[in-house]
């Protein structure tokens, strides 16, 4: 017996309903209020994650320290050995402007007991003993807390480079906005980015990022290279934006672009390089990029370290991010700056670092699980394969500590347990609600499969979590799902380009032998 088409009527006749709602205009009080809200269910769902982590705080924290209480000079130091307890020890330091950000904000909000920071000669000649002062200081206060909370603060740069965004995107100032904010917020690889490690320069990063697309679809070109270079600043992995969007630049406005760039990275960062006597070159140019052995994701980089590995690892993906770029707008021409394939393109491009990186962390896909939110935006839909694949990434990645110093949750290992077993109790049930519509979402099926072979716990499996697969395991699977809901918007919007040529062409023809 075949089903009555009302059903399937009824559930168009409910997203078209849905789609109106997220469609109707909201009033600026309404957007304010939407920010609002979207900021409290950021610090919320990330306090319920765990809150920001001391893990990796090291690496930061002395350059804002340094910079919070004026002494500059001391923000990046000569990363030698010294003598502090393992959390505290600094085994590289980033790029300059997010300590920038966050001492200023230290400094203006009065964070940090100022009165008993270290003095010029407590921090040695040329800031030799810096470290190891300001290590005692931070020991006999909060202020190590109080500056990792600043993390929350992150927040604010993403959320102002959403609405930027979204409203070159015509979703701005209606229900759209509030909707896509909040949905950010609740994003667990972007809440990872300070409760796993504490990376808030991440999260600034992505900020400005939109900020600089949002500018490039306006054709607001100085501005457009003005957000690059402080996301450049902040993190370099922005390049794998820059680059392909240069490529798509109108040719009479690359230079005007690629000047206010210039010119922004030199305000920026010239007096931080020449207070630090130069020390803070290497960060603002290749940021924490370091030469210590990390676990490894890819078995094929396995012993390569330092110059070698950052060619490997970060030259490819920039290279391919380009001529992916070439190849789209030569296919597309002016079509290539629209909303769906250029979200496409540079969602791909933030992909593409994923299959070179050699070591994974659910942090690093929160650039481009970002750009693919705003992907399905633009397309106004939001497909069961990208919500599939973002819950199987949580469950291979748990969202929540396991214990890492100062954040662990107690329920988080029990939680990481049940949740797999929860996921394939709904993808089943939807299977088999599938199966009495007769038909098939395969994307399901392969889910099901997975979450089933890897991650629950059945009975005769007495084990608290089954085994840790290796990093490769989940690099291959969820990488390359990423990059395929990543690029084919990017595809078929090509495929029905060249579809509308021939037939546009055919028809003239006709006209023609006519």
């Amino acid at each position: 017996m075949t089903r009555p088409p009302s059903s399937p009527g009824l559930s168009k006749t409910h997203s078209r309903r849905v789609v109106a709602w997220l469609n109707r205009p909201l009033s600026s009080p309404g957007c304010f209020i939407g920010w609002c809200c979207a900021f409290v269910v950021f610090i919320g769902f990330t306090s319920l994650i765990g809150g920001p982590t001391e893990y990796d705080a090291a690496i930061s924290v002395y350059s804002t320290w340094a910079i919070a209480n004026g002494h500059f000079a001391c923000s990046y130091v000569q990363l030698t050995h010294f003598h502090v307890q393992p959390i505290g020890y600094p085994f590289t330091l980033i790029a300059p402007f997010y300590p920038l950000l966050s001492g200023l904000a230290m400094a203006v909000t009065r964070t940090a007991n100022h009165a008993g920071f270290p003095t010029s000669s407590q921090l040695g000649p040329h800031c030799s003993t810096a470290i190891t002062a300001m290590f005692r200081w931070s020991t006999h206060s909060n202020v190590v807390q109080n500056t990792v909370r600043l993390g929350y603060f992150s927040w604010i740069f993403l959320l102002s480079g959403a609405v930027a965004l979204l409203r070159a995107l015509g979703r701005g100032r209606t229900n759209w906005e509030p909707v896509t904010l909040v949905a950010l917020a609740i994003l667990a690889p972007v809440s990872q980015c300070i409760t796993q490690f504490f990376h808030p320069q991440d999260i600034v990063t992505i900020g400005f990022a939109l900020w600089s697309v949002a500018c490039m679809m306006r054709g607001r070109w100085e501005w457009t290279g003005a957000f690059m270079a402080l996301a450049f600043a902040t993190n370099q992995f922005v390049l794998l934006l820059a680059v392909p969007m240069f490529v798509l630049i109108p040719t009479a406005k690359r230079i005007r672009t690629v000047w206010a760039g210039v010119v922004t990275l030199a305000i920026v960062l010239l007096p931080i390089i020449v207070l630090t006597s130069g020390r803070a070159l290497r960060y603002a140019l290749f940021g924490s990029s370091t030469t210590i052995p990390l676990p490894q994701a890819d078995p094929w980089f396995s012993g390569l370290h330092g110059v070698p590995l950052v060619i490997i690892a970060r030259l490819p993906p920039i290279a391919i991010a380009a001529a992916l770029a070439w190849w789209a707008q030569r296919r597309l021409g002016a079509r290539m700056m629209d909303p769906v394939p250029l979200l496409s393109l540079l969602a791909t491009c933030l992909a593409l670092r994923l299959v070179f990186e050699e070591t994974l962390f659910a942090y690093y896909f929160a650039a481009a699980l970002v750009f693919l939110l705003f992907l399905e935006v633009a397309g106004g839909r939001v497909r069961g394969t990208a919500l599939t694949w973002y819950a199987v990434l949580l469950l291979a990645f748990n969202p929540m500590p396991l214990g890492f110093v100062n954040n662990p949750v107690e329920w988080s290992l029990k939680a990481h347990e049940v949740m797999p077993t929860i996921f394939l109790v709904i993808v089943v049930a939807l299977i088999i609600v599938d199966a009495v519509r007769r038909r098939v979402r395969w994307y399901l099926v392969a889910a099901a499969v997975v979450v089933g072979l890897v991650l629950v716990k059945w009975p005769w499996n007495h084990e608290v979590l089954r085994h840790v697969e290796p990093g490769w395991f989940w690099q291959v699977l969820l990488v390359s799902t990423l990059l395929w809901l990543t690029l084919s918007p990017l595809l078929s919007t090509i495929n029905e380009h060249r579809r509308t040529t021939i037939e546009s062409a055919t028809e003239t023809t006709a006209l023609a032998d006519s």
